[in-house]
């Protein structure tokens, strides 16, 4: 029996939780049936690019859709035809018809649309923007995939596009992201944190939607109120700049620490005493299911999928309020550190990496195996 051939696309290789989800899966994939190839844009992080690279065939550098919208489309096409797959699956949010498009063409059978985060718009030309975007999407593909229910509710809405819909959780390798004492020390002692400092911690892309620059702003509150707090941001993007620049006005350099995306992210978790993701919109974010299992106390804001709540470790609260509420809510969370054991039966049968169950290859085998009986 040949192998089944996926080619996922995707923006770039950064450090974000979709990388994080296809190395989780690919990874355990069987490898004598599945050949995964990964076409992505932009200057990889290479901490990412390398952990992807050993688990799949072939990575592959495409023009930038922004910026030469016709390349990428053309050598989109050119690729596919070289390669022949047997699936093409989108992972590139809005702009998954950039790929969708180009694999018709090819006469690709199998054709996933992949909403990664329920993205809300309130202004009204990029709203009407995303609503032809979501059209095209769901036109040129033949399945559709989501991350949780709000994330396919966002995109998936008339009877045809709710017919072939697959939510595909965000699953995460518990053993590595539960708290570790010894992980906890190292990252204090690496980052000359002492004993009696309390550190928020974040993990995301430096970008608008993740809303950094808000949580500085929350952050100068917290300090103003305790001296012996920390803040670490791990990430890098395109407002990194801004944000350094806004700690510096704000005279936090030596309490906020910046930091690069690295591979052993998971060690961070058990350093933070609260997770903070400020984000402006989210589907089910991977951090905040990492965090879960950490048992570190957590606050979303409440843009963040409900469902993304699986333990009473996560606090939901409105970015509404109050630079000075949430400094009291991060305080007051930080301050009960691990004190408290949460139910974590439902984040364990959900989320949970089952080494002998793959949840994406079942769905790969289901959808081809339908579309064979079809022809």
């Amino acid at each position: 029996m040949s192998k089944y051939k996926v080619m996922h696309f995707v923006c770039g290789i950064k450090s974000g939780g979709v990388e994080q989800v296809l190395y989780n899966y690919i990874s355990r994939m069987d490898k004598t049936k599945f050949e995964n190839y990964i076409v992505y844009q932009h200057e990889p992080e290479s901490s990412s690019y390398k952990k992807l690279d050993s688990v799949c065939e072939e990575m592959i550098r495409i023009p930038s859709k922004r910026k030469h919208p016709i390349k990428n489309i053309k050598e989109s096409r050119r690729i596919i035809r070289k390669i022949k797959p047997d699936i093409v699956h989108c992972h590139m949010s809005k702009s998954n018809f950039f790929a969708l498009i180009p694999a018709k063409k090819e006469n690709v059978k199998v054709r996933i649309n992949h909403s990664h985060a329920a993205i809300v718009q309130t202004n009204f030309m990029k709203k009407m923007f995303f609503v032809i975007c979501d059209k095209l999407n769901c036109k040129y593909s033949t399945h559709h995939m989501a991350c949780g229910e709000e994330a396919a509710k966002s995109i998936y809405k008339s009877k045809k596009d709710k017919r072939n819909i697959s939510i595909l959780l965000n699953k995460i390798d518990d053993k590595i992201f539960a708290y570790n004492e010894k992980n906890r020390k190292e990252i204090r002692k690496k980052l000359n944190i002492m004993d009696d400092e309390k550190i928020i911690g974040t993990i995301g892309r430096m970008e608008l939607q993740k809303n950094q620059s808000r949580l500085i702003d929350i952050f100068k509150q917290v300090h103003d109120k305790k001296e012996n707090y920390k803040l670490i941001i791990i990430g890098k993007g395109s407002l990194k700049e801004k944000i350094a620049q806004k700690i510096e006005e704000y005279n936090l350099k030596n309490s906020v620490i910046l930091l690069d995306p690295i591979s052993d992210v998971y060690k961070y978790y058990s350093a933070f005493d609260c997770f903070v993701l400020p984000s402006l919109y989210e589907g089910l974010p991977v951090t905040s299911i990492e965090a879960q299992f950490n048992e570190v106390p957590i606050i979303l804001s409440d843009t963040v999928a409900s469902s993304a709540k699986l333990t009473e470790y996560v606090k939901f609260f409105s970015l509404n309020e109050s630079d000075e509420k949430w400094a009291n809510l991060i305080i007051n969370e930080a301050e009960s550190s691990r004190t408290k054991k949460e139910s974590t039966e439902v984040l364990y049968s959900q989320y949970s990496l089952n080494e002998e169950k793959n949840m994406l290859e079942d769905e790969y085998d289901r959808i081809v195996g339908n579309n064979n009986e079809k022809e």
